[in-house]
């Protein structure tokens, strides 16, 4: 058989008819390049379309096989059979796309699913899920994507050998739609990930304080409050009766949390140390939760670190609040962590737990101490009480 020898038949008999590719390929419902590879040799009509190009051009199957015209007539069993052939091979085929179509929709509404599910994950994680849910955006969305390839293929391949083409019109419609919405969706979780990491990469809102004169506890609440579960009650207002204060300072404000320390140490004569200590050690924070009021009185401990600790906060969503008591030289170390194991070999070992393995939480960090918080156990739930002015 030669192929050049029938695609130069079939394109003199489009020619005869005066009809261009664009045109038969509208009634074959194919595109213009099938048509044209047809035309060229490249590739051959389906054997199910091969009777039905016969009947439009007026020719026998035998002569488009041929290349050429016969002077005889196709017998009608030869027509028969090439019908029966034909019907026979659609039949076939029809039942293979028609199963390679079903997959492949249930991998569009599958994986659509699943790329929407991430892109929802990646939007409310965490920096620490951001990576992972992205890797998975990017996973589903190709899969998406050569699903839905296949299913409008295989959709073509059916509506063009089946009379009920408005049907088949529709499926297209809902796979175009899909891919539009998972497109936008894949979209905005990359615009997502790419924010996430140009700021946490970034010292856009980083800033790294040094110096007694940068101290300013109530500008790091007003800045920085809203992710903080600690009030900073343990840090003094006043600093005017320290001797050799030191501060130092570091904020990493992210997108999704503040990463954070803030460590001011001083001696006081012996008079301000002792009224310092006390002031310390009866801080307390009540919470008000369904009419009943909770109060919570700081927590000394002395065996998690170097010096005595009274402690505010340990561990609580990542958080630490704290100061050390040094009763020997009369000085105090007053420290705040938030998310402390980003930085702790920044920090001087004095400043922290003898077992720097305590930072790695596990289990339910919100169940830690916090004297700022009444958590309520049985529904497993913490409220903060309202954060008013108290006299220090």
């Amino acid at each position: 058989m030669d192929q050049k020898k029938i695609g130069s038949f079939l394109k003199e008999l489009r020619k005869e008819k005066g009809l261009t590719q664009e045109q038969v390929a509208d009634e074959f419902n194919v595109t213009n390049r099938t048509v044209s590879r047809w035309e060229t040799g490249s590739n051959m009509p389906d054997i199910s379309l091969l009777v039905d190009i016969a009947e439009f051009y007026d020719v026998d199957v035998r002569e488009i096989i041929d290349g050429e015209r016969k002077s005889e007539d196709m017998d009608k069993e030869v027509k028969e059979v090439a019908e029966k052939m034909a019907d026979y091979a659609g039949q076939e085929k029809s039942g293979m796309l028609k199963f390679v179509r079903g997959i492949s929709i249930a991998s569009v509404v599958i994986s659509g699913l699943a790329l929407s599910w991430n892109v929802l994950k990646l939007i409310q994680g965490g920096p620490n899920e951001t990576t992972t849910y992205a890797i998975g955006v990017i996973v589903l969305a190709v899969l998406f994507i050569f699903s839905a390839i296949i299913a409008l293929y295989t959709n073509g391949k059916l509506r063009a050998n089946s009379k009920k083409a408005a049907a088949f019109t529709i499926v297209k419609i809902l796979i175009i739609f899909a891919i539009c919405f998972n497109t936008l969706l894949a979209l905005l979780s990359f615009i997502v990930f790419g924010l996430v990491m140009l700021v946490e990469t970034n010292p856009f809102g980083n800033s790294i304080l040094r110096g007694i004169e940068k101290y300013d506890k109530a500008q790091v609440l007003e800045k920085y409050g809203g992710d903080m579960s600690s009030r900073l009650y343990v840090f003094p207002d006043i600093t005017y009766k320290m001797i050799d204060p030191k501060y130092k300072a570091y904020f990493h404000y992210g997108m999704l949390d503040t990463d954070a320390y803030m460590i001011l140490s001083a001696k006081y004569s012996e008079e301000d140390f002792n009224s310092e200590v006390e002031r310390i050690s009866s801080i307390d924070y009540t919470t008000e939760y369904n009419g009943e009021e909770h109060t919570k009185n700081i927590w000394l401990d002395e065996d998690s670190y170097y010096l005595p600790a009274y402690v505010a906060v340990d561990g609580m969503s990542n958080e630490y609040e704290y100061a050390l008591i040094d009763e020997d030289s009369y000085e105090i170390t007053y420290i705040y962590l938030s998310y402390p194991k980003t930085f702790l070999k920044a920090i001087d070992d004095e400043c922290l737990k003898k077992d720097h393995k305590a930072y790695n939480l596990e289990g339910d960090v919100l169940g830690r101490f916090n004297i700022y918080y009444y958590y309520d156990q049985p529904e497993g739930i913490a409220f903060m009480g309202d954060d008013k002015p108290k006299d220090q």
